[in-house]
């Protein structure tokens, strides 16, 4: 379950938009899908120390 700091609006894009979008606009794109490989590396790396170190 994902907690916030402050109140946050969540925004949520089926793939043929973002598809669409990130065509139009390739930059966007880039920097959307560089920032979710770097949330997915950063959590990945976390569940491989605690895999590693014997804890949940």
């Amino acid at each position: 379950m994902a907690m916030v700091a402050q109140p946050s609006i969540l925004l949520l894009m089926q793939r043929p938009e973002f598809e669409k979008l990130a065509k139009r606009e390739p930059h966007l794109g880039m920097v959307v899908m560089k920032n979710i490989a770097l949330d997915l590396s950063q959590k990945l790396r976390k569940i491989n120390s605690s895999i590693a170190s014997g804890s949940k």
